[in-house]
């Protein structure tokens, strides 16, 4: 599955049928969004990965709010079927 705009909607949607929290919806809705603005619209490769999280350090942001950006992050990419 592509890594795009399409693949996020679907996780949404994936995420509300599976009944999550709607405060953990908003939450990783809100981070995937700006991963997908960060990368234009899709991501193509890892380095894009890493550069949105140097970006979240960047703005100098708690260690806590990078990980549970990552953690958003990595379970939009494992909806999209990657595991790492």
């Amino acid at each position: 599955m592509k890594i795009d705009r399409e693949a996020f909607s679907a996780f949404q949607l994936e995420m509300r049928e599976r009944e999550y929290c709607p405060a953990t919806v908003a939450k990783y809705g809100k981070v995937v969004g700006e991963l997908l603005a960060f990368a234009g619209g899709e991501v193509t490769d890892k380095a894009t990965l890493v550069a949105f999280k140097e970006s979240l350090v960047a703005q100098n942001k708690a260690a806590g709010t990078v990980n549970g950006a990552l953690a958003a992050v990595n379970t939009f990419l494992g909806f999209c079927g990657y595991r790492e």
